[in-house]
């Protein structure tokens, strides 16, 4: 599946690669041309291709979900004790570096969620001890963007489904300039 959304997004890439590719050879045309002047009423370029930007956006939406489910694995369930127990990454250290991390790529209610989930028990020498449970019931890390349900825009926010019923909301964060997650259901 990581193979398909790979390809996928190499081909898109690629596509994209083509298309500026081909305007810069126009532009070579156009200034070897005489000059014409151009019609009073121009269609912006933001209306040119509507749906490849809403494929692109859509894209970023799920791929800002896929990160902040990473980063969440990479703090959570990355260490452990020599024992087995599960421990908060050691580079992190503390509970509320954990939570500076997460607010880059979570709203601040949902990484206050993300951290009493995973840590309830006080520090050992080891470290902080962390629930083994994941928080995300399902993943989309691996999975095809076909094998989502994907919906909105970016003004209003997407919603990202998988088929086993999770549900993502991600909105783009002006100050970030990028999307981040919302809620989790």
């Amino acid at each position: 599946m990581l193979k398909k959304f790979a390809f996928g997004l190499f081909a898109l890439l690629l596509a994209l690669g083509a298309a500026a590719c081909s305007n810069g050879e126009d532009k070579e045309a156009a200034e070897q041309a005489p000059a014409v002047e151009a019609p009073a009423e121009e269609t912006p370029a933001e209306e040119a291709a509507p749906a490849e930007d809403a494929a692109v956006e859509r894209l970023k939406a799920v791929n800002s979900v896929a990160i902040a489910e990473d980063k969440v694995n990479t703090l959570f369930h990355h260490d452990a004790a020599e024992d087995g127990t599960p421990l908060l990454n050691a580079t992190t250290g503390t509970p509320e570096a954990a939570k500076e991390l997460l607010l880059g790529y979570f709203d601040p209610a949902v990484a206050d969620r993300i951290i009493a989930h995973y840590v309830a028990a006080p520090a050992t020498e080891a470290g902080v001890v962390v629930n083994e449970q994941k928080f995300f019931a399902s993943s989309v890390v691996g999975v095809a963007p076909e094998e989502l349900k994907i919906e909105g825009d970016k003004a209003g926010g997407f919603t990202i489904a998988t088929k086993d019923g999770a549900k993502f909301t991600v909105k783009w964060n002006e100050e970030q300039g990028r999307y981040i997650v919302a809620n989790v259901e």
